[in-house]
């Protein structure tokens, strides 16, 4: 594009799966229609990287789909999305898409651009991004407003913003090169504390009768929201804050899960799950709340 940015969009997964059969024909009546949509999900549904692909699987390759598959699966995806002869030269042609586009922001939006990689989930908000960063809303507004322009991000509903698994694992890359672990592990605990303080406050909202465990004041750059709009605003706050989380990963995100779930009796799958984090990780207060909830009245 003129501006030096590469458009990232995605398609749609019966969309990305439709490039698939068209491009490979033959080979892909032979296919199972699973296979194609999981290598169209590894692919992101990016069509930069669903064209590599199908150039990988034409003979002379890997030979068959199922085969790429077993390959993304267990290797490193961005390299493995790279047509023969550009593997090894240091990057990939999915990584120099990526490089044209991450050049192109201002410059004070790359740091949150490589911090999105800490973000354990499918989505995120403007506010969790301040946190994220310890910068205020404004701030976070402007960076993310770059990040949408150079096509890294992307507003798929009002308030709420994603990115797909490839610029992940981009993202991640950039981190561990140019963040040190210190910083890394401050912008985590920023972002733990922060879904940590506004689930209690959202369930505090919604369920103003549960008794709740004490928690600290907010850090500085850890913003809390009052709530003090409908309770319905709240109990939807933490429909989208929990669902956007699963699977749930590994990390201090396991422990905000489970004030989220620990405090919305009527489900009994995310009590149990907060049960189980309590338990691994000898949270007995928790435990005992946990198992209340799951008891009833």
């Amino acid at each position: 594009m003129s501006d030096g940015t590469t458009r990232l969009d995605v398609l749609a997964p019966g969309e990305a799966a439709g490039l698939l059969t068209r491009v490979l024909r033959a080979a892909a009546a032979h296919t199972p229609p699973e296979v194609l949509a999981e290598l169209a999900r590894l692919c992101a549904n990016l069509p930069l990287a669903l064209r590599i692909a199908t150039a990988n699987i034409r003979p002379g390759g890997y030979g068959t789909a199922a085969a790429y598959v077993t390959a993304l699966r267990g290797g490193d995806r961005l390299a493995e999305l790279a047509i023969d002869g550009t593997g090894g030269t240091g990057g990939t042609a999915v990584e120099a898409a990526f490089e044209l586009s991450y050049s192109a922001p201002a410059s004070s939006a790359a740091p949150v651009f490589r911090l999105l990689s800490l973000v354990p989930g499918m989505d995120f908000t403007l506010d969790a991004v301040a946190a994220l960063t310890g910068s205020g809303a404004d701030v976070a507004r402007r960076q993310l407003s770059a990040l949408t322009d150079a096509y890294l991000v992307d507003q798929h509903v009002p308030g709420r913003y994603r990115f797909h698994d490839l610029l992940r694992l981009y993202f991640s890359e950039r981190a561990a090169a140019e963040e040190s672990s210190g910083d890394l592990a401050e912008a985590r605990q920023r972002l733990h504390t922060w879904y940590l303080l506004n689930t209690r406050a959202a369930v505090g909202r919604c369920h103003p009768y549960y008794a709740r465990l004490p928690l600290g004041p907010a850090p500085a750059g850890v913003a809390v929201r009052s709530f003090d709009d409908p309770a319905s605003s709240a109990a939807a706050w933490l429909t989208a804050s929990t669902t956007s989380r699963s699977p749930w990963p590994n990390g201090p995100w396991r422990s905000a899960a489970t004030w989220a779930t620990a405090g919305r009796r009527g489900s009994r799958t995310r009590c149990s799950l907060a049960l189980a984090v309590h338990r691994e990780t000898g949270h007995r207060p928790g435990e005992a709340r946990v198992l209340r909830a799951l008891a009833g009245p």
